[in-house]
């Protein structure tokens, strides 16, 4: 048959027995495997990557924006700038583009259901776990505004729960700014109890706006409601539902104060009047969720109570049939609103090996406690008592490496965790991402799952503090060991560990001194003058010597100079240019310029990069000539004397 003319994944009858067939089923590198969705304007696919072997998801766009290229430029640029988030609580974007005239999205595949299935079922959430999933749903976000990513269309249909509880954001950058007219009315009136005040006024967007909507997706996660009780028409009535929406506390003061608070900041009218940003945000989450958990007990013996009171009810007007029917309820559990799975905190101390060593904490020797976690994670049979003595060798290690080969290990922990029982996945799904943010330093506490006990938590966070000191970020480092403090007190375990957390807070200026010196050096040695650049320029003087603050200048003017010099040797040579050569293969690439002035300039100009003043100055081609007016030897002459030499 000939299928030519039929569209991507078209349905094929057969004209013998009638049984239907796709035809078209592969788009780029991927098989179509099925059909997991459809929506308003694309269609979601089960896909396999021919080329990695991994599954995904492919969505589709619909005809219409096919013919829109302004569009389908501004939705690659998005995905774009999507795939550079790499978060826990958000869907990953693998790839864009175009095949069989369709514009694709590749991105990860995640197991579970929609929040707005959940809620249509069950009705409402627990207010810790609403607390939960909003505070998850934050963070992801928060890293998606970090990549200068907006979400414009939050809500209960855009968040996936996975079996595990981990909740994940869909659907960035669908912006209603750059949709037409007709499109931007139509998706405002499907959704109009979620979206901010500002969208409907046409006016500008900013994180406020994504947090509005969340703020409404979580009244909604408490409350059941996702409309407003009354039909709106027009713009200005909506507006209005939304000026004058009540506080939460006089419709629902069951909740209690902290959490109708939060959601009334939240879904405050004017911009200004919400949280400033998500840490902002984030903090206030932190603190309801310390005091909600009283408000959720008291909840639950409410429910326990309406449903005895509905056997006596039942009992009464059934008679004769009220013992059958107490008999066939109460053998099985009350009813209640199935709770969604949250991640529960690890027993970690109720291991024996592990308690034997934190017991060597208490006592104050941290020094023969770091021995023992670090051979507990070596040789623990059980794969979530290494992964937590991991982390808290890292803790009671003052100088722990975080280089390749630790990182290696964290995985391989982790992954040896994720096959174990249900206390040993939720370690590891709590730790799942942590690797990676630490390998690419922008781990952040808001990053650290609160679902960790306070000293593995620490430890992380002590991890990425470490880390953020040798590349003088002093900020980082300073955000992430404040955070650890707060973690240690609760858990007294580690009351000994405490107080060296405070010492490496309180000495952080001189140590990030010696260790950004470091790092920055071994940046100039590898030829990366434009990013030990950047940094020189970060750093806080302010504890430096008179030397040191000499040094410090001379290597941000040589950098500078470096800079250019390098850049005209790779415009020059670029098949024969490494960044990273020595100041001798340097000197030979600039010899076939055919000025010997010049390659003798660049291999002094190199050794300064690497740190070798001595050589430097001792082969100082204008040494001779203390006169010299040549750029490069006024240099030379202003350096030395800077440096002492």
């Amino acid at each position: 048959m000939d299928v030519s003319t039929l569209g991507f994944y078209a349905e094929l009858p057969c004209p013998i027995c009638g049984e239907v067939s796709r035809v078209h089923t592969e788009l780029a590198n991927f098989r179509i495997d099925g059909i997991l969705g459809v929506g308003g304007m694309s269609v979601v696919f089960n896909a396999r990557d021919l080329v990695l072997g991994r599954e995904l998801a492919i969505k589709v766009l619909n005809d219409i924006y096919r013919d829109k290229p302004e569009r389908i430029a501004r939705f690659e640029s998005e995905c774009a700038m999507m795939a550079r988030v790499r978060h826990e609580n958000v869907v990953s974007v693998y790839s864009a583009g175009w095949a069989r005239g369709q514009f694709y999205i590749a991105m990860e595949k995640v197991e579970g259901r929609n929040l707005e299935q959940l809620l249509a079922e069950h009705k409402c959430l627990m207010p810790d776990e609403a607390l939960d999933v909003v505070r998850q749903v934050a963070a992801g976000l928060q890293a998606a505004a970090a990549a200068g990513v907006l979400h414009r269309d939050m809500k209960p249909g855009n968040i996936i729960i996975t079996p595990e509880g981990r909740a994940k954001v869909l659907d960035f950058g669908l912006s209603l700014e750059d949709r037409p007219d007709a499109q931007r009315e139509e998706i405002i009136w499907a959704t109009p109890f979620f979206v901010p005040p500002e969208t409907l006024m046409g006016n500008p967007e900013d994180a406020r706006t994504d947090i509005y909507a969340l703020g409404m997706t979580l009244r909604s996660m408490l409350t059941g409601i996702t409309n407003f009780t009354e039909p709106v028409q027009a713009l200005d009535s909506l507006l209005k539902l939304k000026r004058e929406m009540k506080p939460l506390a006089e419709l629902y003061p069951q909740l209690g104060e902290g959490l109708c608070d939060i959601i009334d900041h939240m879904t405050a009218f004017a911009p200004a009047n919400r949280p400033a940003d998500y840490g902002e945000l984030l903090d206030e989450i932190d603190e309801v969720q310390a005091s909600v958990g009283a408000v959720a007990e008291e909840m639950k013996k409410r429910r326990r109570r309406r449903f005895f009171r509905t056997l006596g009810v039942a009992g009464v007007l059934l008679l004769g049939g009220a013992a059958m029917l107490v008999t066939a309820l109460l053998s099985s559990p009350p009813p209640r609103y199935d709770a969604l799975p949250v991640s529960s905190e690890f027993s970690w101390v109720s291991r024996e090996a592990l308690q034997r060593a934190c017991e060597l904490l208490e006592d104050g020797d941290v020094e023969v406690a770091s021995r023992s976690f670090r051979s507990l994670s070596e040789q623990a049979p059980e794969p979530a008592v290494r992964l937590a003595a991991y982390l808290m060798h890292a803790l009671a290690e003052d100088s722990f490496p975080i280089s390749q080969e630790e990182m290696r290990v964290f995985r391989s922990h982790i992954e040896a965790a994720e096959q174990g029982g249900a206390v040993d996945r939720n370690i590891a799904a709590a730790c799942k991402n942590l690797p990676n943010a630490l390998e690419y330093h922008s781990l952040a506490p808001a990053d650290v799952s609160v679902s960790l006990p306070p000293p593995l938590r620490a430890a992380v966070l002590m991890m990425a503090a470490r880390d953020y000191t040798s590349r003088g970020n002093g900020g980082a480092a300073t955000l992430c060991l404040d955070a650890a403090i707060e973690c240690l007190p609760a858990s007294p375990v580690t009351q000994s560990l405490l107080e060296t957390v405070q010492n490496q807070r309180r000495n952080l200026p001189r140590v990030m001194v010696q260790e950004s010196r470091k790092y920055v050096r071994g940046l100039m040695r590898e030829g990366k003058a434009a990013t030990a650049l950047e940094i020189l320029r970060r750093i806080d003087t302010s504890h430096f010597s008179p030397l040191e603050l000499a040094e410090h200048g001379v290597q941000q003017e040589v950098c500078r100079v470096a800079i250019e010099a390098l850049s005209m040797l790779r415009r020059r040579f670029p098949a024969e240019f490494k960044s990273d050569a020595s100041p001798e293969q340097v000197r030979q690439l600039a010899a076939k310029i055919g000025k010997v002035q010049l390659s003798n300039e660049m291999f002094c100009l190199m050794c300064l990069l690497h740190g070798d003043y001595a050589r430097a100055f001792e082969s100082d081609p204008y040494r001779k000539w203390p006169e010299a007016r040549e750029p490069f030897a006024i240099l030379m002459r202003d350096w030395k004397q800077r440096l002492g030499f």
